[in-house]
């Protein structure tokens, strides 16, 4: 009894998978062989998003954290965290699409647990450009209310920006998440290169067929000449053993006498 092999997710349909959205599936013609310009526009925003990411974050750690440190240091942890925080928004809302039409094995726990990191990540940023930047404010009363307003106003704001710059990354990925057009893009390569391939080798590979071509007649002309001169021979041959069979029987005056004397031909 044969068994029955699973599918692979990866080219059933996405309409034909439980829970899916055949409005929303990856299997639509129209995402697959379609370039969206709005994927383009995506990573231009989230470019412009992740620069501003990291103005805030160096101000962060430069100014209130990271003070003792080199300056390459505070930037390598402030790549490390835009990268990071970008990160996690992006495969949250790549899974989260994948899980929303069906796509391969949903990962709920998974999408949850980078939302709460993101989250998380966000909130001690926030908590320490509040927080500490309170602690450090103007030291006179009078300039006491100003600051505070100033420095709440700066850690709401780095709130936004990062909220936003998650959602950037976030919703991008769930928009223009289509492996099955991912994979269609890469065929299309392979088929351009190879075409490439076939032209330049196209003219090679016709003189190397007339050659063989050539050959080949030449081969077959030499056999036919060479069949049609072992005929001949064979002919004379025979020709020679019927006349010396002619001229002993003549001299014995006996013409069972050559029977058996010439053998067939070998």
């Amino acid at each position: 009894m044969a068994l029955s092999k699973r599918p692979d997710p990866a080219i059933v349909p996405a309409e034909s998978a439980p829970g899916a959205d055949p409005a929303k599936g990856h299997a639509d013609r129209g995402e697959i062989v379609g370039q969206p310009i709005a994927e383009y526009v995506q990573w231009v925003v989230l470019a412009v998003t992740a620069c501003a990411d990291v103005a805030v974050f160096y101000q962060i750690l430069s100014g209130f954290v990271l003070t003792h440190l080199p300056d390459w240091l505070v930037w390598l942890a402030v790549a490390g965290f835009t990268t990071c925080s970008l990160l996690l928004a992006h495969f949250a809302g790549r899974l989260f699409r994948d899980a929303r039409v069906g796509y391969g094995t949903p990962e709920h726990g998974l999408i949850y647990v980078l939302a709460g990191t993101w989250l998380l990540l966000g909130l001690a940023a926030f908590t320490v450009r509040l927080v500490v930047a309170e602690g450090g404010a103007g030291a006179t009363a009078a300039t006491a209310l100003g600051n505070q307003s100033q420095t709440v106003a700066s850690a709401v704001l780095f709130l936004v920006l990062y909220v936003g710059s998650g959602m950037v990354s976030g919703i991008g990925a769930y928009l223009s998440r289509n492996p099955l057009r991912n994979r269609y893009r890469k065929a299309q390569r392979n088929q351009r290169y190879a075409q490439k391939r076939l032209h330049r080798s196209q003219a090679p590979y016709e003189r190397a067929v007339s050659v063989l071509q050539l050959h080949i007649r030449n081969r077959q002309r030499e056999a036919d000449n060479y069949a049609a001169a072992q005929t001949l021979r064979v002919a004379y041959v025979e020709e020679m053993k019927a006349y010396t069979g002619i001229l002993i029987s003549g001299h014995l005056q006996d013409p069972s006498a050559t029977t058996g004397v010439t053998s067939p031909r070998r």
